[in-house]
């Protein structure tokens, strides 16, 4: 089989299986699937829109789709390596050397809906599915005690309660946790522990637990390919941007690999918006403490300026905090503009509140300050979590028509928030949708060159 370019793709298996044993290959029949992952999803989700002139979903034929069918979905995905295109091929002599990511995933069928009549002999529809861990988490609850880090206690949950075959990536936390999850879906307890987790090597209180479609591991045949992730934003921050991503014309010749780099267009989501990230206690927040033992009760002030310098970010530059006002003050001298008040648990068992709130509280913040929607031809390379850079070309006009700016404050460095794989007839195209949680410069140390 020839190497795929990015923007195409090899579907090897698309199908649905009753219990009996039954099955429908859906694969000649859908019109499009779509795959969704995000780093604030606990399990993948899609659907997928077929033409269906046999009635599946309730027909004549030996296999119903009546909800929790199993789905088996099995692709070569492109999979270009190179990184950056400043980068110097001949540095690295696999740099332009396609691949093929392999990806083998299991779900779970749970719903047809929007079932409309093409014409009297056929009709089209979306049948939806997920990971069968959600499933499986939505029905089982844990009564349980557990006493280890949340990592590991997260670790047992998906693996022993839920059991799960995908592969898994667990970042170690710190300070052990000795604890009674009441009653809980096993999703919700290991989300609940994301909340009290601090990386071991950074120190973050900022974690999230996700499924993605594949990642950078190498992949076995007949196996699942997805993974499940539970790491910090610091983690996130800190690592390899896999690719630079280009958007403009691409006057590059047809055989110049570069032009596999470009977008086909890009919409800007959010950039800041002050008033929000004032409410979400960004700039600053005050997290009241109260000691039931000992009867105390404490404050402590997060200011997001002094603590930049401890935090891992995809820039350097911090984000701005305002002009002085009135008072001369700027929205870091405002921590009562958000307020969080929580118990410090007991000495024999600490909840480590007061190390976690007030950080995690801000660096979510973060990550909704400002967000990038980047569309283009997909390939296996990026997934929810990584890291990728975006060449964030200046409109300005020049006087010279061979002169070309980065934007001052937005290029460089954005952390995959999620991705939307799209699959058409013959078309594979991907939607990321991205975080710069930080800026390229200090916007107060910036001087505008006149």
């Amino acid at each position: 089989m020839p190497i795929l370019q990015p923007g195409k793709y090899n579907i090897r298996n698309l199908t649905a299986f009753a219990q009996s044993g039954a099955f429908v290959n859906l694969k000649d029949i859908f019109v499009e699937m779509t795959i969704d992952e995000s780093i604030f999803s606990s399990a993948i989700s899609g659907k997928i829109l077929v033409t269906d002139t046999a009635n599946l979903p309730s027909g004549s034929v030996g296999l119903p789709l009546m909800g929790n069918e199993i789905i088996i979905i099995e692709l070569d995905l492109p999979d270009w390596y190179p990184a950056t295109y400043e980068t110097d091929p001949t540095d690295d002599p696999d740099a332009w050397t396609p691949k093929q990511n392999y990806v083998f995933y299991v779900g779970r069928i749970y719903s047809i809906q929007n079932v409309t009549a093409l014409n009297d002999k056929s009709q089209k529809y979306e049948i939806q599915f997920c990971s069968e861990e959600l499933l499986r988490s939505e029905n089982l609850r844990i009564s349980k005690w557990y006493k280890d880090t949340p990592s590991e206690i997260a670790k047992k949950i998906l693996t022993k309660t839920i059991g799960t075959e995908s592969r898994i990536y667990f970042e170690d936390t710190a300070k052990v946790l000795d604890v009674v999850i009441p009653n809980w879906h096993p999703f919700y307890a290991i989300n609940w522990l994301a909340s009290r987790s601090l990386s071991v090597n950074s120190n973050s209180p900022t974690f999230f637990f996700y499924q993605t479609l594949y990642s950078d591991y190498d992949a076995t045949e007949g196996k699942p390919t997805s993974t499940f992730w539970y790491d910090s934003l610091d983690y996130l921050t800190s690592t390899k941007s896999l690719k630079t991503f280009y958007f403009g014309l691409a006057n590059v010749l047809e055989d110049d690999p570069s032009k596999f780099l470009r977008v086909e267009n890009y919409f800007v989501e959010k950039r800041f918006d002050s008033l929000a990230s004032i409410s979400d206690g960004l700039f600053a927040n005050r997290l009241i403490t109260h000691d039931v033992v000992n009867k105390k009760w404490e404050i402590k002030d997060q200011d997001y300026y002094k603590e930049f310098p401890n935090w891992s970010h995809t820039s350097k530059g911090k984000l701005y905090r305002g002009v002085d006002d009135s008072e001369g003050k700027k929205f870091t001298d405002y921590p009562d503009s958000k307020i969080y008040m929580h118990s410090v648990g007991t000495p024999e068992s600490p909840n480590n509140i007061s190390v976690i709130a007030n950080r995690r509280a801000a660096q979510m913040a973060t990550l909704d300050s400002n967000i990038l929607n980047l569309i283009g031809p997909g390939d296996g390379v990026v997934y929810s979590g990584s890291k990728i850079s975006f060449s964030y070309k200046s409109p300005e006009i020049f006087n010279n028509i061979n002169s070309e700016l980065t934007d001052t404050f937005y290029d460089g460095d954005w952390i995959v928030l999620s991705v939307r794989h799209q699959f058409f007839s013959e078309k594979y195209r991907v939607n990321l949708r991205c975080a710069k949680e930080s800026l390229k410069i200090n916007v107060e140390d910036y001087v505008r060159k006149v």
